[in-house]
């Protein structure tokens, strides 16, 4: 049976200045390359987020690390890197407002959504 979707949020997680993927993580990027792999009508959102610990600078390039992570796991288990749009935020936006250097877990995320595209 072929797998249907109108839209799926995930988040994957990560340890303090580390862009490496867990095993919750890897099983993630299964499911929404299983997903995709499936149903030729889908696109997948990467977005790369952290906390407030660290300077800016630095914590914008750990957001693009962990977002091209998350986007290279993807396409080296077959989703097309075509159908992947991929973006950091550094600090901004967090799950959870901190004061500065406050760290904060939920907030050292990559949020994966897979939606239909437009037809």
């Amino acid at each position: 049976m072929t797998p249907h979707l109108a839209s799926a949020w995930y988040q994957v997680l990560f340890n303090t200045n580390s862009s490496a993927i867990d095993e919750r993580g890897r099983m993630i990027v299964r499911t929404v390359a299983y997903v995709v792999a499936n149903d030729g009508t889908t696109r997948v959102t990467v977005i790369g987020k952290t906390d407030r610990v660290g300077a800016p600078p630095a914590n914008l390039a750990l957001t693009q690390r962990r977002a091209e992570a998350i986007r290279d796991a993807l396409v080296n288990i077959g989703v097309p890197a075509a159908r992947i749009d991929t973006s950091w935020l550094g600090e901004g936006k967090p799950e959870v407002t901190t004061a500065d250097d406050v760290a904060e877990p939920r907030n050292r995320v990559v949020d994966v959504t897979v939606v239909q595209a437009p037809r």
